[in-house]
């Protein structure tokens, strides 16, 4: 990741397709794979943010045609969100 500027809250950065699927993947693993109590308070913003930020970062793949993050075996988890 590099960090493009800041802009009061707002924070512009360059990620390569292995990083933005490896954040897809934890999203994933978040919103749909673990039961995390008190979700808001861990994860600091609601089931719903985070979902509409798995959402965002899916289509960003889709439409760069990333696949999985190089040199891992495991496939990039579907960017879709139960519910």
């Amino acid at each position: 990741m590099t960090l493009i500027g800041v802009e009061g809250r707002e924070i512009t950065a360059q990620f390569t397709a292995d990083e933005l699927l490896i954040i897809n993947n934890a999203l994933n693993e978040v919103c749909n794979g673990i039961d995390v109590e008190e979700f808001g308070t861990r994860i600091g913003a609601s089931t719903d943010e985070v979902r509409s930020l798995l959402a965002s970062v899916g289509n960003v793949i889709e439409t760069s045609g990333a696949t999985r993050p190089s040199g891992r075996a495991s496939a990039a988890g579907s960017s879709s969100v139960k519910g």
